[in-house]
């Protein structure tokens, strides 16, 4: 499921209807009154931040580019994506080891390593979107007419690491890993780190409380003492 897929998660609970829940009817948690009042208050005082009016979170933004052609980088020289967003693709690597043999014990390399391969992330005609292999990328080139019919254009990218990349994917300062052939389709956008609605200043916080936990919950109570 998703704990397994995203590495864990934190308490969870598993709510039971003691009752059956009607058509139309909503389930909802109260966090306190508390948090109700300084949510409020939130509200009432606040302002947009700063240049926000043309703000599109990454989602939407695929949305509106789906359909288009992922310019390179020196296209964005001229025409850049907005600061809020970068290109990611879809792409598993694995490095091979025993490939670098002049790799000293400061795990270095004297020269760049260059590596190149040829994409290869689908099973038939079903794109292969693991969450694990979608890392930030940048887009090198873009041959037209290369693809299929469905995705026409194909496109050369360079591969980066993604925060906690696994330390057999992940691409060392010395290393520079090309893909080629890489489908418009395998390619995305994704939210800069710390440029989402929850890391702007200002933002909501606050202590959600759940009252009323059953005393069969809190058997643990007496050895926190």
């Amino acid at each position: 499921g998703d704990a397994e897929e995203y590495g864990g998660t934190g308490m969870m609970i598993e709510y039971v209807a003691s009752r059956d829940i009607g058509a139309g009817e909503e389930v909802t948690l109260k966090y306190g009154y508390q948090w109700e009042a300084a949510w409020k208050d939130h509200v009432a005082k606040w302002t947009p931040v700063p240049n926000s009016e043309g703000y599109m979170n990454a989602k939407k933004f695929n949305d509106a580019e789906s359909e288009k052609a992922v310019r390179t980088v020196e296209e964005q020289v001229a025409q850049p994506y907005p600061s809020n967003v970068v290109t990611a693709c879809y792409v598993e690597w694995w490095r091979d080891y025993n490939e670098f043999e002049d790799i000293g014990e400061d795990g270095a390399s004297d020269n760049t390593e260059e590596i190149h391969f040829e994409w290869d992330g689908e099973d038939g005609d079903e794109l292969v979107l693991g969450f694990y292999s979608v890392r930030p990328c940048l887009v090198l080139e873009r041959t037209e007419g290369g693809g299929d019919k469905n995705d026409r254009d194909l496109y050369t990218v360079q591969i980066l690491n993604r925060p906690r990349q696994h330390e057999e994917s992940k691409v060392e300062a010395f290393e520079k890993v090309i893909a080629s052939k890489v489908p418009r389709k395998a390619i995305i956008f994704v939210d800069q780190l710390y440029s989402t609605d929850h890391y702007l200043e200002g933002a909501f916080r606050h202590t959600m409380v759940m009252p009323g936990w059953p005393l069969e919950w809190k058997d643990r109570l007496q050895e926190a003492y």
